[in-house]
């Protein structure tokens, strides 16, 4: 759901195989892109009625701070994992990143400060997830 709830938000994956950001009304209506030059995005997060935090694939993949109004976009993180969530009562984002050592770790950004902190490391063991094919996501 989008914050106004009137919408749902999805990742479209389009005809020539470009991946991005679309909403519908809800009875699944009224497509309507919501940011035209990000792309490809992979999984993203409401962080209020028109900031968003996207998972935008690559080498690597980043995090990334989009506005709908006006599209303007700011790299918030690199070699992220495929799990970008809102943490509601703190209006932050949680994501995994892939630390330097290869170890996984679970950090909290603040979209108004851009301030990254650390909540927890991944449990013992956890990995990365091996993609086998073209890589497509859903959110």
């Amino acid at each position: 759901m989008t914050p106004d709830g009137a919408h749902i938000s999805v990742i479209r994956v389009e005809a020539d195989g470009t991946q991005r950001l679309w909403r519908f009304t809800l009875d699944g209506r009224e497509p309507e892109l919501v940011i035209e030059r990000v792309k490809p995005v992979g999984y993203h997060a409401w962080v209020d009625d028109h900031m968003l935090a996207l998972f935008v694939l690559g080498p690597p993949a980043t995090l990334q701070l989009a506005d709908t109004h006006g599209g303007v976009r700011r790299d918030a993180g690199a070699r992220i994992n495929r799990s970008v969530q809102r943490i509601p009562r703190a209006g932050t984002i949680s994501f995994v990143e892939k630390n330097e050592d290869g170890s996984l770790v679970i950090r909290e950004l603040d979209p108004k400060t851009k301030r990254v902190t650390t909540l927890v490391g991944a449990v013992a063991g956890a990995k990365e997830p091996i993609l086998r094919g073209r890589q497509r996501a859903c959110s």
